[in-house]
């Protein structure tokens, strides 16, 4: 009976540990700035894609990404007024540099026209 025990509680221990071995998270660092004029960016959305882990960029343009995700993986950042980027990670150790190409978003014409006609008189009757 004692032998069982023992070997039960082995088990349990060895089970334990390498539950905590595979459920490790990788810590991903990088930095995103501005392509064409090399300033950092704040508040860049980085998401793990097909995951729902992500993080945003400090001040600074920097960022910190835990995951638990296996390796390879891609990270989708993307902010407004910048294009959306794909960017394959192979190597958590690896420091991850975005450079975001601005986007220009043109909209159409709008034209705005004022008139002091009632509102009535534009009704059907």
């Amino acid at each position: 009976m004692r032998k069982n025990v023992k070997h039960f509680l082995l088990l349990a221990i060895v089970t334990i540990f390498s539950i905590d071995a595979f459920t490790q998270t990788k810590i991903i660092k990088g930095n995103v700035t501005n392509k064409i004029t090399s300033e950092e960016i704040p508040a860049v959305s980085i998401t793990v894609k097909g995951s729902g882990e992500g993080t945003y960029t400090d001040e600074n343009g920097a960022f910190s990404l835990d995951t638990k995700g296996s390796l390879p993986l891609t990270l989708v950042v993307s902010s407004i007024g910048y294009e959306e980027q794909e960017v394959p990670v192979k190597d958590a150790a690896s420091f991850v540099t975005v450079l975001l190409e601005p986007a220009s978003t043109l909209g159409q014409e709008v034209v705005v026209a004022a008139t002091r006609t009632p509102s009535r008189i534009l009704e059907s009757p």
